[in-house]
């Protein structure tokens, strides 16, 4: 099913003030339960995470692995030149850490989108144990397997993020920026090439539309606001370790996008708060059940994960805008 401009831009304009609403909400229910603060801090961190990985995934129909290496780039990188290198500002590393993870996904896209489909996931897959590995053995720069503690929080102008309250205000500000400016890109000629790319290559290339040049910006942009969620997991949690870049991870993001629905920039906003909240009542459920919670998480995104592809194989949100939107004298495509 396509939608004009005119009924994207609404839906678009509906959401920001649905999110809006729902963020202040929760934190006028919870602002002064620490832990539920905790796992909306987490939801709009992922949401970055998934926005970022959704552009490419969604809307280039490329399946991407590599967030996760990504992720932990930018974890890693603020925490080394808050802590252990330079000690620089928080937000100056955090920017010169995208700014590099940008450059290290501009400087691998080459030979990777020289790649289609399977081989393409599989090499972008490798790019996150690589990064683990990596992490793992220079012991002496990224503290191995022990990670990095101590890392400086987040402050502006002697005003520290160091609470939960605090930095739940800043995260959904910047969350709220973050799909904004995905907003306004796949509205652009870059976002509009990048959805043909994804229709169909051939036929994008035949009109006259550089498939590798567009893929590979989209490339980019989506490394650098991966590294950006990555350095705001790091002086959030002040710890990292190199786990953050197991493919789990990156696993764990496209089911939030395939339950969201790709074919929209507010799939990673529903599905990072689905799968948060789910994971987060698992832990505390199954253990009484004598299970533990670990192994059967997995089990029960697999679950979930069918259960959308059956009933609702667009996702969630393409289904509630269907029925909202019902298309007049068309046929589904």
């Amino acid at each position: 099913m396509k939608y004009n401009s005119g009924i994207r831009a609404r839906t678009n304009q509906i959401g920001i003030v649905s999110l809006i609403i729902c963020v202040g909400l929760y934190l006028t229910l919870f602002g002064k339960n620490a832990y539920l603060l905790s796992i909306g801090n987490f939801i709009a961190i992922y949401s970055i995470f998934a926005v970022a990985t959704g552009y490419l995934f969604g809307y280039g129909r490329q399946i991407v692995l590599s967030g996760a290496g990504f992720y932990a780039i930018g974890a890693y990188g603020s925490a080394l030149l808050t802590t252990k290198l330079v000690q620089l500002n928080p937000w100056l590393s955090m920017a010169l850490t995208a700014i590099g993870t940008g450059l290290i996904a501009f400087i691998i896209s080459f030979p990777v989108f020289k790649l289609k489909h399977l081989f393409f996931a599989m090499v972008t897959m490798v790019f996150g144990f690589v990064t683990l590995d990596l992490l793992r053995q220079v012991r002496g720069v990224t503290g191995g397997l022990a990670g990095i503690p101590g890392i400086t929080p987040l402050s502006i102008a002697g005003f520290a993020f160091n609470t939960e309250l605090r930095f739940y205000c800043l995260i959904w500000g910047v969350a709220l920026i973050v799909l904004i400016i995905f907003m306004n890109i796949i509205d652009s000629k870059e976002g509009r090439a990048l959805r043909a790319i994804g229709s169909d290559e051939i036929a994008a290339e035949a009109s006259g539309v550089d498939a590798t040049k567009y893929l590979v910006r989209a490339f980019v942009i989506s490394a650098f606001f991966i590294s950006i969620a990555g350095s705001f997991y790091a002086h959030y949690v002040r710890y990292v370790d190199p786990y953050l870049s197991v493919l789990d991870v990156a696993v764990l993001v496209i089911i939030m996008l395939v339950i969201g629905g790709t074919e929209t920039v507010w799939s990673g906003v529903v599905g990072a708060a689905i799968i948060v909240f789910l994971s987060e009542g698992l832990r505390e459920v199954v253990p009484f059940l004598g299970l533990v919670a670990g192994p059967y998480e997995k089990i029960f995104y697999g679950l979930l994960l069918i259960l959308v592809i059956i009933f609702a194989p667009r996702g969630l949100l393409p289904s509630i805008r269907k029925f909202l939107y019902p298309p007049k004298g068309t046929e589904l495509k």
